[in-house]
């Protein structure tokens, strides 16, 4: 059995075994892939070794992408290289361990220069009112820009899920199966309920955001695709996590409560908000240490 084969299987057992779901399968046998054909393990002695190659590879992609890996993704993308040659010595899969220091201590991952910088309000506005978008377009770039939703969960919103009276988004589909409201900001709404009103009247597809032709739903790789190429025509770098992650910065600009981002964002803990989107500017540090105990 060939290393290839030998992914293959393992990401089988990620599915029946440990139970991952089949998003998770997915990413983990392209990364693994990924890793094997582009570094050589036996050369890795140290976790260092392992994460600095996975860097490099995420560097590559600079050319291609609008972002790199995070830190938390080439820890885990680490961890799954460690685990996959672990399991298949372990089941006798592969008969040549490539990778013979697979039992090195854990390491943590060094800080990583990884968040999205903010998009500011020119930018922001730039993006959404480019004169080659359709309304359609303009409307997508307002959902996702103020109500921080991911990427497949915009492609998954139906007609039926937006709550007007409420001023609520109800997010059916979130990550890992999860759902939540999210509020719609009053600004948007009078343009949110136009365009509502416009693909009901085309009445071909029940989706809140389908493809230009309003027959079927779009998908997010669709969706990606569009993004980078209006990122190319603006000359800003943009994909769709970093309206998120803009959103993000201006609530916590505002002074909005990180409990309360957690639950917009569909963050399942706190920590996970606080470590992902609290990279302040020392500006706003010595703001904050001077409205508690005044300015000299």
């Amino acid at each position: 059995m060939n290393q290839r084969e030998a992914i293959t299987k393992f990401v089988e057992h990620l599915r029946l075994e440990k139970r991952r779901v089949p998003r998770t399968c997915a990413q983990a046998e392209a990364n693994l892939l990924l890793v094997s054909e582009k570094v050589d393990l036996t050369e890795v002695t140290e976790y260092k070794d392992l994460v600095k190659a996975i860097v490099d590879i995420s560097n590559e992609r600079k050319g291609k992408f609008t972002n790199t890996w995070n830190q938390r993704t080439t820890s885990r993308l680490a961890n799954y290289v460690k685990t996959f040659y672990r399991w298949a010595l372990r089941e006798k899969i592969l008969t040549e361990n490539p990778f013979p220091f697979h039992d090195f201590e854990k390491g943590r991952v060094p800080e990583q220069d990884y968040f999205h910088p903010e998009l500011d309000k020119s930018k922001v506005d730039l993006l959404i009112n480019w004169p080659n978008n359709t309304f359609r377009e303009r409307m997508l770039l307002k959902v996702l820009m103020y109500s921080a939703i991911r990427r497949q969960e915009l492609c998954d919103l139906t007609i039926d899920d937006i709550d007007f009276e409420g001023r609520f988004l109800h997010v059916r589909k979130g990550k890992g199966s999860k759902w939540r409201y999210v509020p719609i900001p009053l600004v948007i709404i009078p343009e949110l309920k136009s365009y509502t009103d416009t693909v009901k009247a085309i009445g071909k597809c029940n989706y809140l955001f389908p493809r230009e032709d309003f027959t079927t739903k779009m998908t997010g790789n669709g969706l990606g695709k569009w993004m980078s190429r209006l990122a190319q025509k603006t000359g800003i770098p943009v994909n769709c996590k970093k309206f998120r992650h803009s959103y993000a910065g201006y609530m916590i600009e505002k002074g909005v409560p990180p409990s309360q981002i957690a639950k917009i964002l569909g963050h399942s803990k706190v920590s996970m908000t606080l470590d992902t989107y609290t990279h302040h500017k020392q500006e706003t540090l010595r703001d904050a240490v001077d409205k508690v105990i005044g300015a000299a």
